[in-house]
Order: C-alpha cells, then sequence, then structure tokens
C-alpha cells in the first residue's frame, strides 16, 4: 500500500482507526507506541489479504512525530529501560524484525494522523478539509 523509500509520501487513507488506549500510559512516548501498536494490529490483516490476492506488500510505514517512541520500535533504545513498557509493545519490533511495517519519525506538523487528536476552530477544519477528503471529479 505505498512504496519502499526510506521516508513514503503520503498516499491517502485506506483504513481509519478511532479508539481509546484502554490501559494507562506512564509517557507520551508510551502511549504513541500504543497508538502504533493498534494500528499496525489493524494493518495486518490487510495486508495478509492482498499478499494472498498476488499483491506482495512491502514493509508497510507507520509514522511517528515522537523521537522516544521512534527510538524504542526501532532498537535504539537498550532492553533493560524498557522493563516498565507493556510487553505487548514489543510486538511491534518483532513485526519490524519480520519486514512487515518500517517505522519513521517525522515532525508534527506533517503528521496526518496528529490533527484527529486535536481541538481546532471551524476555520482550520475547512483549511484541512482537502488534505483529507478527495474531490470526486
Amino acid at each position: 500500500m505505498s512504496s519502499n523509500v526510506e521516508i513514503p509520501p503520503n498516499n491517502g487513507a485506506v483504513h481509519t482507526v478511532a479508539q481509546i488506549i484502554k490501559a494507562v500510559m506512564s509517557s507520551a512516548a508510551e502511549a504513541e507506541i500504543g497508538a502504533m501498536f493498534i494500528n499496525a494490529r489493524e494493518a495486518v490483516p490487510a495486508r495478509k489479504t492482498l499478499e494472498e490476492l498476488g499483491h506482495p506488500q512491502p514493509p508497510t510505514p507507520l509514522q511517528t512525530d515522537n523521537s522516544a517512541a521512534d527510538a524504542v520500535v526501532n532498537n535504539r533504545v537498550p532492553p533493560r529501560r524498557l522493563k516498565a513498557m507493556d510487553m505487548r509493545f514489543h510486538w511491534l519490533r518483532d513485526r519490524e524484525a519480520q519486514e512487515q511495517f518500517k517505522y519513521f519519525w517525522r515532525s508534527g506538523k506533517s503528521n496526518l494522523g496528529d490533527y484527529f487528536t486535536k481541538h481546532h476552530p471551524t476555520i482550520h477544519h475547512r483549511a484541512q478539509r482537502s488534505k483529507y477528503i478527495r474531490d470526486k471529479s
């Protein structure tokens, strides 16, 4: 569903997940990793379906704007510092090792997923509409 480049371009939403994390997170990085876990878990069946239909998939890109979360999922944090984090988040590392996902950092301004987590005035929603909704023409 994307190209296999270092920082892939935004190619439009295929599936949008809106879910409350059902655990108490002790840091912003842990919350970001939790969101990445939820999104990756949702993407696995889509990847599998495409592969079974004869469309091999490069690693699916997952973007974060939290540098600490990026360091954790890309194995740049020593394991002894991760003992407080929920073990299910290590699943992300395993899936990257299997080349199913590729995690990368990009600043918050270009993170299209962050838009839905903030409160904005109506004028801002109208200005952002073209990034998320495509014209039928």
